[in-house]
């Protein structure tokens, strides 16, 4: 589809292999019936890209034929602050070419989510927002503000934020990552089961300001499971917020002087493992919690400022 105009769904769904779109006023085919297997969709001028679509899709290249020209490649914007890009999907994303709002906010939702390529948002409030379901979210490339401060929010039941070699770059934006279904429990350090966030994905993070780990509406338990050390080029402060309690089974350190900083935020306990578990760091704040440790799972700790 070619216009000089804008592309407007009202009715009917679009079936296709390949579906190339590219208008100037914005771009808005949103039927949940909608079935395509690979997209590509560029709008040059004010206006919002907005595509739906039922089942797995694909953004790839779809070639220039005919009246449709130039070749469009991935999804992009004209990249103004407005410019916003949202995607909905039934079934697996597979992101194998740029998916680009540049200055707006870019939106996932989705059933899994695989990214071979660049997603990118610089909206203050968006930023870029992925929520891959129940799937699985696995970044093999870049997800990035663009060095901002613009809010990076990824949610999935299980991610591979290694994948081969996925990076995410926030600049001193907000970093969150957390599970889709709120009761979701979140392993961090070994990663084992659950939404598992191991030594090597949490690397893979780098903002200069704060990493979050579940959020306040999060209500499963939240277990430090393997070793892990938050270092200063993944975050400056590293949170871990729930409604359900964290259990520290296993080494948390940030110990370098003047390096990150841990918060731990529920209304739940908070408690350890007497033999493995302990919080190394500079600074610990523990920002609220419904109970601080036990006689059989005591919270240690050795740090050089504690706030509780």
């Amino acid at each position: 589809m070619l216009t000089g105009a804008n592309i407007n769904q009202t009715a009917g769904k679009v079936i296709a292999n390949n579906f190339g779109m590219r208008a100037v006023t914005g771009i808005n085919v949103n039927s949940a019936t909608n079935d395509v297997t690979l997209l590509a969709a560029n709008n040059s001028g004010a206006g919002t890209i907005v595509y739906q679509d039922a089942n797995a899709l694909t953004v790839g290249t779809v070639t220039a034929s005919g009246n449709f020209t130039p070749t469009t490649v991935g999804v992009t914007s004209r990249g103004l602050a407005g410019d916003n890009i949202t995607i909905t999907t039934g079934g697996l994303l597979t992101v194998n070419n740029n998916i680009d709002a540049t200055n707006a906010g870019t939106t996932l939702n989705t059933v899994g989510l695989t990214n071979n390529a660049t997603i990118r948002g610089l909206d203050g409030i968006i930023g870029v927002s992925v929520n891959a379901g129940t799937g699985t979210l696995t970044n093999n490339s870049l997800i990035t503000n663009n060095s901002t401060a613009s809010p990076i929010k990824l949610l999935a039941d299980d991610m591979d934020l290694v994948g081969g070699g996925g990076t995410i770059t926030a600049g001193s934006g907000l970093v969150t990552l957390s599970s889709s279904t709120l009761g979701q429990s979140i392993n961090i350090g070994a990663g084992a089961t659950a939404l598992g966030l191991s030594q090597n994905e949490i690397n893979t993070v780098h903002t200069t300001g704060q990493l979050t780990i579940g959020g306040s509406t999060h209500t499963g338990t939240i277990t430090v499971d393997g070793n892990a050390n938050i270092n200063n080029a993944t975050a400056q402060t590293f949170l871990i917020q729930n409604q359900g309690g964290i259990v520290v089974n296993a080494q948390l350190t940030a110990n370098a002087v003047g390096g990150p900083t841990i918060n731990m935020d529920t209304p739940g306990s908070i408690t350890g493992n007497p033999v493995s578990g302990l919080i190394t760091a500079d600074s610990y704040t523990i920002i609220q919690s419904g109970g601080i440790g036990s006689v059989a799972a005591p919270l240690k700790t050795n740090v050089n400022k504690l706030t509780a």
